[in-house]
Formats: structure tokens, C-alpha cells, sequence
């Protein structure tokens, strides 16, 4: 299984620490293949990834050739890209097939989330026939910041947290040209950046909606309303695969930290902060005792 984290240096401590959920939720699985993609990542940090991937008996990739990347900036360049929080590489989150060209599925995961359960059933999920997989936003006509247009183009408008690609098709069937000529008709800003274009340059017949599992909004959870209205919404349409009517955690395959406010923020209240911070807490535990050997 391909699984992709893109990041900046100053995340890269929470792409461990999702992988190491993912490593922890996932043992049974020894086809785990995992891909960093981070400019300048450093010494440290290398190290650091190598001793995740000796503990738990997987692979992770950290090297790039850079060649692919200096397509990916062409390309992001050319076509006038807007930064997004001051930067740009977010965008390789939706253009993997240049980055991984002879895959042909790839699994890209936020650094802010937790993979809580086994990611087999939603990597093997059937998208021949589409360009990727990946969880609706019900509650964006309420609470994002998107462009209404955007949100309302389709029939659904689209969390890019977690999604499963189909490079192969994606590379076969012009999915770069279909975003790139959105964007050259789209008079809007791409407030969202990578989510904003990626709703943007698809129909509904290029994207397989998946349950809600997993990419679940931690947000979800402020509030017992909330909750079981959102859940309401998902499961009518045929999107609520979670067993408990509490939300229990353990239901989720993965748990996305969404919005600003993060669980490693040292009094952050935000739900699942506590969970988020025993994973936290593994990933410094497992470095310490590294460093000490």
C-alpha cells in the first residue's frame, strides 16, 4: 500500500505522528510503503524517519528525484499557483501522479491527522473508473471559507484530507489539463488552495465519494447537536459507516484535525487532543529511546 504525507519542515513532526498511528493501527499490514515529500527536510529528521521505519518493519521514502520536482514548480509556476499560508507545496498533495508517476494508486493522508484502524478495506476500494476517492464536506455550505460557487458546482463539494488516487488514470485520461484549464476560466481565488482547485477542476463522475470514517472532522464532536446532525446529513446519503451512535473513536479509520486550532497546541482543547498527544507520546518515547541506545 502507496501512502503518501506532504509537508513543510515545520510539520514534519506531525507527519510522524501520523505515521506512527498509522504504523501502530496498522501491524497486520506488512505491505506499508510510505513516501515523505518535504523540500529541505533535514539530517535529523531523516534519522528520525528511519527509526520509525526500523521499529515498525516498514518503508519510508524520503528521497525525490529532482527532476519530477522541478516539473511540479514548472507547473505550479507557469500557471500562477496562489500561495497558500505563504507557500505553495501544498498543491503537490493534488498532482502526485507527477511527483509518482509509475504508481498506480497512491493514498495522500494529511500531517494532521491519526490513523486509528486498519486502512486495507478504503485502500483496496474499486476506483477504476475514476480519478480519485475521497470524503464529502457536508457542512461547507455553513462553516468554510470557501467560494460558494465552488462548494455548489456539483453534487458534493469535497474535504482533500484524505484521498485515494488513481495515477494511472490520472496520467492517461489529461486529469493536469482538466484542473489547469478550470483554473484559467475560474475569475474567483482559490481560497482553499489545493481543495479549492481540486473541487474546482473535477466533475462528479471523476470522484468516488467514501464514507465519512475516513476522513472524519474531529470538529464533529464540539457538540452532541452538531454530531448527530452531521451524521444525520452523511447517512442520508449512504455515507455513515460508523457502528456506535456516539461517534466512539474507535469507528474511525482516520481523524482529521480540521480547521486552525491543532491537538499539539500545548493547552489545546480541541476534541481528540488527548488521543492526538498519547500518539505524540509514543513518537518521542520511540526517538528517545533510539537516541539512547
Amino acid at each position: 500500500m502507496n501512502i503518501l504525507y506532504i509537508s513543510s519542515n515545520n510539520f514534519i513532526p506531525h507527519v510522524m505522528t501520523s505515521i506512527i498511528s498509522l504504523c501502530e493501527n496498522n501491524i497486520k499490514n506488512n505491505d506499508l510503503y510510505i513516501y515523505v515529500y518535504c523540500e529541505n527536510l533535514s539530517n535529523e529528521d531523516k534519522k528520525d524517519l528511519r527509526k520509525i521505519a526500523d521499529h515498525y518493519n516498514c518503508k519510508i521514502e524520503y528521497e525525490l528525484e529532482l527532476q519530477k520536482i522541478s516539473k511540479l514548480k514548472e507547473l505550479i509556476i507557469q500557471n500562477h499557483f496562489p500561495e497558500f499560508n505563504g507557500c505553495n507545496y501544498t498543491y503537490a498533495k493534488i498532482f502526485p501522479n507527477i511527483l509518482y508517476p509509475n504508481l498506480d494508486k497512491l493514498l495522500v493522508i494529511d500531517a494532521d491527522t491519526l490513523v486509528l484502524n486498519d486502512i486495507k478495506q478504503l485502500y483496496n476500494t474499486n476506483i477504476n473508473n475514476y480519478f480519485a476517492a475521497a470524503v464529502p464536506e457536508l457542512l461547507a455550505n455553513y462553516v468554510s471559507s470557501e467560494d460558494k460557487s465552488i462548494i455548489n458546482r456539483k453534487n458534493f463539494y469535497y474535504n482533500t484530507g484524505v484521498l485515494l488516487f488513481n495515477i494511472k488514470k490520472m496520467n492517461e485520461c489529461h486529469y493536469n489539463e482538466k484542473l489547469i484549464n478550470a483554473l484559467k476560466h475560474y475569475n474567483g481565488i482559490l481560497r482553499l488552495a489545493d481543495q479549492s482547485l481540486f473541487n474546482l477542476g473535477l466533475n462528479d463522475t471523476d470522484i468516488l465519494p467514501i464514507s465519512f470514517k475516513y476522513n472524519y472532522n474531529n470538529n464533529c464532536n464540539i457538540c452532541k447537536n452538531l454530531r448527530n446532525t452531521l451524521h444525520k446529513d452523511y447517512k442520508d446519503v449512504n455515507l455513515l459507516d460508523i457502528k456506535k451512535s456516539n461517534s466512539y473513536y474507535k469507528d474511525f479509520i482516520i481523524l482529521h484535525f480540521v480547521g486552525n486550532l491543532k491537538p499539539w497546541n500545548k493547552y489545546s482543547l480541541v476534541p481528540y487532543s488527548k488521543l492526538y498527544k498519547q500518539y505524540q507520546q509514543k513518537l518521542i518515547n520511540l526517538i528517545n529511546i533510539t537516541k539512547s541506545n
